[in-house]
C-alpha cells in the first residue's frame, strides 16, 4: 500500500504496513519505485498487512467491536 498523505494511527511509518508520501508526489514515485524493484520489502508489507486484518477485522473480533461499539437499544 502506497499512500499520498492519509496515514491512520501512523500504520506506514517504518514502512509496517504500507508507505506514506507525506502529501509529496515526488516521495510518492519513489516509494512506488522502491515497491516495484524491493519484491522482498513487498512480501514482508503484505504480510504484515495481512496477519493486523486477521487480528483485527474478522468474525472472532465481533465482540470486542459490539462491545466497543455499544449494545444497540
Amino acid at each position: 500500500m502506497v499512500s499520498l498523505s492519509v496515514n491512520p494511527d501512523g500504520v506506514f511509518e517504518a514502512d509496517r504496513y504500507g508507505i506514506c508520501a507525506r502529501g509529496s508526489y515526488d516521495r510518492l514515485r519513489e516509494a512506488v519505485e522502491r515497491l516495484i524493484r524491493d519484491a522482498g520489502l513487498r512480501r514482508q508489507i503484505g504480510l504484515r498487512a495481512s496477519a493486523f486484518a486477521r487480528e483485527c477485522f474478522t468474525e472472532r473480533n465481533i465482540e470486542r467491536v459490539i462491545h466497543l461499539l455499544g449494545s444497540p437499544s
